[in-house]
């Protein structure tokens, strides 16, 4: 069938023929001319200038096809990649289909240049060392933005600087105890309590950021309410510290931890 003027619907006749002519339809009584033609009615008002309201919310399709779009934003943190790789001189495996067609749809789509380098970081790391758990990393990066993916950083970079940087949430459990008890932990040369562990997280004063509560709920980090007694608050001390979750934190290790000191090299 050809295509006339309207792109989606090439003859309104020919359509409401076909469906009257339909036994499955005529069979029902849903066949008639009367519901053809008002259905492709509708559906004709719908698709009325659909190019004016695509320009109108997303500007950047209107000069190419989705496609396009996407085929440029791949190319863009492709080249990001291989500038990685050349760097720091990784050996680089295919990617299988099941890990390489789920990190395009997502990665493609990425709006913000300064999450490309994040998406670049991640699809090296596939092509080095493939691993499934590496598709909800790219989940979690595509329900973000630049603002969170700083953020991120800033509290994984605190938090690997401390001995229990990878084993702060077992620390944290056995502090709070049973029934809200006190404990006392003692790991890696340091004594940690409810008064000075919030010392070693990523202090906050405003615990009802957006970006807070976006990564709260996508499971990335969690909160700790400084339980020091107010005549021993010093002033200006953090009321609440955040620290990275488990999967969060083998998310930003994953993206941080081998090119850490290589971020400079790699910018340039």
């Amino acid at each position: 069938m050809g295509f006339s003027k309207n792109k989606f619907i090439s003859d309104n006749k020919a359509l409401s023929d076909n469906l009257n002519n339909n036994a499955i339809a005529s069979n029902n009584n849903i066949g008639s001319d009367n519901f053809s033609q008002n259905t492709l009615m509708s559906f004709n008002g719908c698709f009325n200038n659909i190019a004016d309201a695509i320009a109108m919310f997303f500007p950047s399709m209107r000069e190419a096809k989705v496609e396009r779009y996407r085929a440029e934003t791949f190319y863009r943190i492709g080249l990001k990649a291989e500038h990685i790789i050349k760097i720091l001189g990784i050996q680089i495996n295919p990617i299988p289909p099941k890990g390489a067609i789920p990190l395009f749809d997502k990665l493609s789509l990425e709006h913000e240049e300064k999450m490309h380098d994040l998406w670049a970081k991640l699809l090296v790391e596939a092509a080095t060392s493939y691993n499934p758990i590496q598709l909800q990393y790219a989940e979690i990066l595509s329900q973000i933005s630049s603002e969170e993916a700083i953020l991120l950083k800033e509290i994984y970079q605190k938090q690997s600087q401390i001995s229990i940087h990878d084993n702060i949430w077992v620390i944290i459990n056995q502090i709070t105890g049973a029934y809200g008890k006190i404990h006392s932990v003692y790991y890696n040369g340091e004594t940690f309590n409810r008064e000075n562990i919030i010392d070693a997280l990523y202090p906050i004063y405003n615990e009802n950021s957006t970006s807070i509560i976006l990564l709260e709920k996508l499971g990335i980090i969690t909160k700790f309410f400084n339980q020091r007694l107010s005549n021993s608050r010093q002033p200006n001390e953090p009321m609440i510290g955040v620290y990275l979750t488990e999967f969060g934190y083998s998310m930003l290790d994953c993206l941080e931890r081998k090119r850490i000191n290589e971020d400079e090299r790699i910018s340039e």
